[in-house]
């Protein structure tokens, strides 16, 4: 069984786990009205494969300028518990393990309509989970707005960014061919993508999300600076129809990312 190593340093959290290092870090910036727990980057072998990206789910309203949750902004925590191995560790303290079997860590916080820094939209339970060299992701968005939310886009079920150059390539479980210099259209039978390194690959899958309005693809982000391929794995994706949400309504979804 493969070990963790973990440490926290104030409101710096970092997990290694095999091959890869998640950096997991309190992130405030009111700009955007953000103050939340959140990964921040990935590492592979030492090597930066990603950062600043969200990789834990955020949704769109129909009509507005942005996804709302994230490095999108628009969400505060309320609470933050961090479980090593069944042990808890509080939000103010230090602490360091060289070998561990699991991590936990749950956020709640409150995501607020787009731009809106005074009314709550939805709260939101996130969930951490890396346990040998797998991570985890659920998240739970309970909608407790007045009016109903036509949800656009939901990527609850997996997000994941790597940067091209870095790569050989990807494929999924819908097309098996390697390919690396495009993305997949959205499909509802993509349920995996599979990214290549020299000496990686990463397998993002889903776990639970999946209905009518689910879709998946990999996205070629040619025109960045750094270009990167992303996953997603949509919960709700665009063009699937409507899909309302009354005040009370949940949506949820569970994702995993191993790395050999």
């Amino acid at each position: 069984m493969d070990t963790l190593y973990f440490e926290k340093t104030g409101n710096i959290v970092k997990v290694r786990q095999g091959k890869s290092v998640y950096e997991i870090k309190r992130h405030t910036d009111e700009k955007i009205n953000l103050d939340t727990w959140r990964i921040y980057s990935g590492e592979i072998n030492n090597v930066s494969i990603w950062r600043g990206t969200d990789i834990e789910g955020p949704i769109k309203q129909t009509g507005t300028v942005d996804f709302i949750g994230g490095c999108h902004g628009d969400e505060r925590y309320t609470q933050v518990n961090i479980l090593l191995d069944g042990k808890v560790v509080g939000e103010q303290q230090d602490v360091s393990l060289t070998e561990g079997t699991c991590v936990v860590i749950f956020v709640k916080s409150d995501v607020y309509f787009c731009n809106n820094t005074e009314q709550v939209a939805f709260r939101r339970c996130k969930r951490l989970e890396f346990r040998e060299r797998k991570l985890i992701v659920s998240n739970k968005w309970t909608y407790v707005g007045y009016e109903t939310f036509d949800v656009e886009c939901f990527t609850g079920c997996g997000l994941y960014s790597v940067y091209k150059d870095l790569l050989v390539g990807y494929s999924t479980d819908y097309d098996s061919e390697l390919v690396n210099d495009r993305g997949s259209e959205l499909r509802p039978e993509i349920k995996t993508a599979y990214f290549y390194g020299e000496n990686f690959v990463i397998t993002l899958r889903m776990l639970t999300g999946k209905g009518k309005h689910y879709l998946g693809q990999v996205h070629d982000f040619a025109k960045e600076s750094r270009p990167r391929f992303k996953a997603y794995l949509f919960g709700v994706g665009r063009g699937t129809g409507k899909y309302l949400m009354e005040q009370g309504e949940e949506l949820s979804a569970s994702f995993e990312i191993e790395i050999i």
